[in-house]
């Protein structure tokens, strides 16, 4: 088999996989982001979980795992233009890196909530009014 089709052989191979990997985290994320809501509601007073924002973030998600699909493409085009010496491993890590920059994008809202969550940051709803992220730790005595 030459290279080129080599190539096209491993990496059309790997989308599947890729997809899946995709779809599955993007079901955990938003799993995960209704568990530090339901966990951390108090501290997270600009948070609304809503039908629209379930049917939006889904939308959302699907369009992203398109934009992912058309940036795989970088892959094989990537391997084309710097011609490694070990394909295989070229391959893997590229692979590898592609999926983690995946992960990182899909798994950023449960990241950004649970960090507001737990550095008690304050925020502002739609109407501007600024929210203390739930009750402040007790002040210390003054001596």
């Amino acid at each position: 088999m030459t290279a080129p089709a080599e190539r096209e052989v491993w990496w059309s191979a790997q989308r599947r996989t890729y997809n899946i990997i995709l779809i599955c985290s993007c079901v955990l994320s938003a799993v995960l982001v209704f568990v530090v809501w339901g966990v951390f509601e108090d501290r997270l007073p600009c948070l609304e979980i809503t039908g629209f924002s379930v049917i939006f973030g889904a939308i959302v998600a699907w369009l992203g795992i398109l934009a992912a699909n058309v940036c795989y493409r970088l892959g094989p085009l990537s391997e084309r233009l710097v011609r490694p010496r070990n394909p295989r491993i070229f391959r893997r890590v590229v692979f590898g890196a592609g999926v983690a920059f995946s992960m990182l994008l899909i798994f950023f809202p449960v990241a950004g909530n649970l960090t507001a969550a737990l550095l008690r940051l304050p925020c502002t709803d739609e109407f501007g009014n600024v929210h203390n992220a739930g009750p402040s730790p007790p002040a210390a005595p003054r001596f």
